[in-house]
């Protein structure tokens, strides 16, 4: 009697007992053994990321002398716990339309035969988002020479990158402002010619680009004089006329002041607001 314990699939083989007296030796027919053994897993599945309403597979195999069946399952708090998917049995897993409430969850194959059972590794499904804009930028205004900014933020998985675009023709087109890549957009000394100019701001992620709403920059000016007045000489009892015009963004307000004498202390004359005094 041979007895073999404990055997490895290294002990497949054929064996034979080899019987020796005096008269000579005999040898037994040779009976096989064959060792079975668990699955032997080749490849197990990698991680995958899609974005919401998308498609992701995973994809795991083995190989066994005696075959073997395939079960997929899912962990959804961290591998403490692996549920089997009801008839998902062959190499490849294919989840349709993923969403949010999967990101983070985890899947494996299990192969199983008569001699038991070997579970893949683990691969993990990150479900991204389109970019949410959840603060739009505001309408602006600003004295010529002077800063304005524009703020805007979005959510989105992976977190989106942030570009900045103007238009100058009331949003006919775009075009992408250089080096405006965070959430706030400053712009040193603004002139008049900037004024009217909307500005906008870009999220874009692997799911997609979403724009903020568009805000328009007002650029006030300081009064300049066009139209000065001029000197008057009068008979007393007579009327006589001052004008002064300016032009601005917004328009000016008007105030008539009088320095009486040579005293240099201007004053406002009561009621005169209008460009002819």
């Amino acid at each position: 009697t041979l007895t073999l314990s404990n055997i490895t699939t290294a002990q497949s083989g054929t064996y034979q007992a080899q019987l020796t007296n005096s008269c000579g030796v005999t040898n037994s027919d040779p009976a096989t053994l064959t060792v079975n053994s668990t699955p032997v897993v080749n490849t197990s599945p990698a991680n995958q990321a899609g974005c919401v309403g998308s498609s992701v597979s995973f994809t795991a195999n083995a190989n066994s002398a005696l075959g073997h069946t395939t079960q997929w399952q899912v962990s959804s708090n961290g591998g403490a716990v692996f549920t089997s998917i009801a008839g998902e049995t062959t190499g490849t897993l294919t989840l349709t339309n993923i969403q949010v409430g999967q990101s983070g969850n985890q899947y494996r194959a299990v192969f199983a035969n008569s001699c038991g059972s070997t579970a893949s590794g683990v691969a993990v499904l990150t479900v991204n988002t389109i970019p949410v804009v959840t603060s739009q930028p505001a309408n602006a205004t600003a004295c010529e020479g002077t800063i304005v900014s524009f703020v805007a933020a979005a959510t989105g998985t992976p977190t989106p990158a942030i570009s900045w675009e103007v238009s100058t023709n009331a949003g006919t087109t775009w075009t992408s402002i250089a080096g405006a890549t965070t959430g706030t957009l400053s712009i040193s000394s603004v002139s008049a010619s900037q004024n009217g100019n909307q500005y906008r701001a870009v999220f874009s992620n692997t799911c997609g680009t979403v724009m903020s709403n568009a805000a328009t920059l007002n650029v006030n000016t300081s009064p300049i004089v066009t139209t000065q007045p001029q000197g008057q000489t009068a008979c007393e009892s007579n009327a006589v006329t001052f004008t002064a015009t300016a032009t601005s963004v917004p328009a000016p307000a008007v105030q008539w002041q009088v320095s009486v004498g040579t005293s240099g202390t201007w004053t406002n004359v009561p009621g005169a607001t209008l460009n002819s005094l």
